[in-house]
């Protein structure tokens, strides 16, 4: 078994550790290039109803994008010596920037987004832009064993199929950082599979 695994295992219990054995990862075919984007918002460009617009539309979204907020808390720009909030924007579009530019319009106007905030690149460069290692770094250094980067964080994780409107909950406290990813529809889609799959072993629903 190895002292590692075992170490894990009898480290934290039941409740609180948990050891994966094995996955299966299943591929899905890339396009030669994305399209990715990072933008903010803060208080006073609108967020409020950037945010809202966002929960109304982001797990509804074609599955080849992802769009990604988070909220934290920022020095102003505008009014010297205070806080303000802001919502960071992370996107991954499996296809051409203008393609990505003509959804984003049609289905999130509220985000202004434009043709000068998109980069294209490939698949592999689009893993350094989600890791934050600064643009036009090579992509062989995916190959070092060595951290580029220790930034250790302590994060949870729960999901929450109703609209969430965290801003309000978390006013200028600098301690709170939420990100919340659009996975509501997948959740959604995994419980259907499952049940569809349940009938059909047991079509006539006989309880065994």
């Amino acid at each position: 078994m190895g002292e590692d695994l075992f170490w894990a295992i009898t480290g934290g219990g039941g409740s609180s550790f948990g050891v994966v054995l094995a996955y299966k990862i299943k591929l899905v075919r890339v396009p030669s290039r994305v399209t990715v984007f990072r933008v903010t918002r803060t208080y006073e460009e609108n967020l409020m109803n950037i945010v809202y617009s966002y929960q109304q539309v982001a797990d509804k979204l074609p599955e080849e994008i992802f769009v990604r907020m988070t909220l934290d808390v920022v020095s102003s720009s505008v009014r010297t010596g205070e806080k303000t909030n802001r919502a960071t924007f992370l996107t991954m579009f499996l296809g051409d920037s203008e393609k990505l530019l003509s959804l984003m319009n049609e289905t999130f106007p509220d985000l202004g987004l434009k043709q000068s905030d998109l980069t294209e690149m490939s698949w592999v460069e689009s893993v350094l832009f989600w890791t934050n290692f600064p643009a036009g770094t090579p992509v062989n250094i995916l190959l070092s064993r060595v951290l580029q980067c220790i930034n250790w964080k302590y994060l949870g994780s729960d999901y929450d199929y109703q609209i969430l409107m965290a801003i309000r909950s978390f006013n200028f406290k600098p301690v709170v950082h939420n990100i919340i990813n659009p996975v509501q529809n997948q959740l959604k889609n995994l419980v259907q599979n499952q049940l569809k799959s349940q009938k059909s072993n047991n079509p006539k629903g006989i309880e065994t």
